[in-house]
């Protein structure tokens, strides 16, 4: 799925480059801040969102940067496979008049700035057309 449009079959290589290549050639409409403080298991998420529609929402994941696995059993067995940006976890905020503010989200155990990140997007719930996105920073 590319920018919560359009669908691709994912061994068609050149037609998902060429999708997202085509989604990444449009401008953002939504512009997205977001700053992120870790507390213990929890991280303080501040956003800030400019030129968001009546239908937008703001979803932040956590995202593991990298993994192995090794498989034991099956068609990859005694395989090890790399997996990269995996979502850990989706929190999701109704954007109405509130172009600002401030969320808590619980994190795995393993959490830390180095191995995981917050990725935001700002995404209108009828369509699904992504308006922005944002890596948040860490305070």
């Amino acid at each position: 799925m590319v920018n919560g449009k359009k669908d691709y079959i994912a061994s068609d290589e050149v037609s998902v480059r060429t999708g997202i290549k085509n989604a990444l050639a449009k401008p953002a409409t939504a512009e997205l801040s977001l700053k992120s403080t870790q507390v213990n298991n929890k991280l303080n998420v501040s956003y800030t969102v400019n030129g968001i529609s009546k239908n937008s929402q703001l979803v932040l994941a956590i995202i593991q940067k990298s993994a192995k696995s090794n498989v034991k059993r099956g068609e990859n067995a005694h395989r090890i496979l790399s997996h990269y940006q995996i979502v850990k976890d989706l929190h999701t905020i109704a954007l109405k008049s509130d172009r600002n503010g401030n969320t808590t989200i619980s994190v795995p155990n393993e959490y830390n700035t180095k191995d995981y990140e917050v990725i935001g997007f700002v995404q209108d719930i009828n369509t699904g057309a992504i308006l922005g996105a944002e890596r948040a920073t860490n305070i």
